[in-house]
């Protein structure tokens, strides 16, 4: 069973690495401009993507970005305190910011001065950080940031004797959340991604429905108690209803959270019979892909397994090594209990 849970741990971090980068070369294009840059034919794997670089290039292609380092860097605190601590996951976070200066776009560099805001000189966080914390309006704080850099609570959650109550892991997901996204759909996005992967770890037999039911179980309990929707657009719980089975392939899909969560979840349970398929849907409807990539990524990789992920697109991607090296860190501690 060990190794079984660590191959699993090893996949969610190659398949994030592994999305994040193919997502890499689509960012910001639309399923339109895709299939018009490759011949009608969309990105196919590494292989096919000689005539993506030379349209509308960004200098982040062919490259990782936050969307990998940033849930490297919640785990490196994981790994060093041996559990998950708010305060320790921020400063990593924020020295990983400030050290790769993710600044490519306008989140990013607002995402960084919140960090820099709760961290003192020392690395230490502020007493009085909310104060200083740059304001926001809440409807456009609804990105899936939150998601994208905790995921891997789902994993370190998902084995070992150190499972906490639903109670526990929401205030968690919120504590985490609501310093950087105001809106608290955010953070019940991210709420939703760690639940789906931690019925993954904790219940491997079952199937993706499965998964998602319980996810969602525990998802529209939060949703319930926090924001007391009363509309579709106020509902992340209903958008993933009307969506989560439909027949979906819209021309772009954004990094917000209405829209990327309940698409990458409806890849993963209609459209995903193996890694690479469920990838290459996201990736090919365009948006923010290096975001969304990485998610689902993430979210397969748990699923089928690092054996599962094709060899060829492993080989293709920058600090592979240290992707497993994490995993297998972090699977470590998880498995302690």
């Amino acid at each position: 069973m060990r190794d079984f849970t660590l191959n699993r741990f090893q996949g969610a971090f190659a398949g994030c690495l592994v999305g994040n980068v193919l997502g890499s070369f689509a960012e910001k294009l639309t399923r339109t401009e895709i299939l018009e840059a490759t011949g009608g034919n969309g990105i196919q794997g590494f292989d096919s993507l000689d005539q993506m670089q030379t349209f509308r290039p960004l200098d982040f292609r062919g490259k990782a970005t936050e969307a990998f380092y940033l849930p490297t860097a919640v785990s490196q605190s994981i790994i060093v305190n041996g559990q998950y601590l708010l305060r320790e996951s921020l400063r990593h976070q924020y020295l990983e910011y400030r050290e790769r200066k993710f600044v490519h776009e306008g989140a990013n560099s607002r995402g960084f001065a919140k960090l820099a805001a709760y961290i003192d000189v020392t690395g230490n966080l502020s007493e009085e950080f909310r104060k200083f914390a740059p304001p926001e309006d809440p409807e456009k704080s609804n990105g899936n940031g939150v998601a994208k850099r905790i995921w891997p609570l789902g994993l370190h959650y998902g084995i070992g004797n150190k499972l906490p109550r639903r109670s526990q892991l929401m205030d968690i997901v919120l504590g985490e959340g609501l310093l950087t996204h105001y809106n608290i759909l955010a953070s019940i996005g991210a709420y939703a991604v760690v639940r789906m992967l931690r019925s993954i770890l904790s219940k491997p037999l079952q199937n993706s429905e499965y998964h998602y039911m319980e996810a969602m179980e525990y998802t529209s309990e939060l949703e319930r108690i926090y924001c007391r929707p009363h509309t579709s657009d106020e509902s992340l719980v209903l958008r993933f209803e009307q969506t989560v089975r439909a027949d979906w392939t819209p021309d772009r899909v954004s990094g917000f959270v209405m829209d990327s969560i309940p698409f990458i979840f409806n890849t993963v349970l209609c459209h995903s019979p193996d890694f690479q398929t469920g990838l290459l849907r996201v990736i090919n409807v365009g948006g923010s892909t290096c975001a969304n990539g990485a998610l689902i990524g993430a979210i397969l990789g748990a699923k089928f397994g690092a054996r599962a992920i094709p060899r060829e697109w492993q080989i293709r991607v920058p600090h592979l090594r240290a992707a497993i090296n994490f995993a297998t860190a972090l699977h470590k501690v998880a498995d302690r209990g």
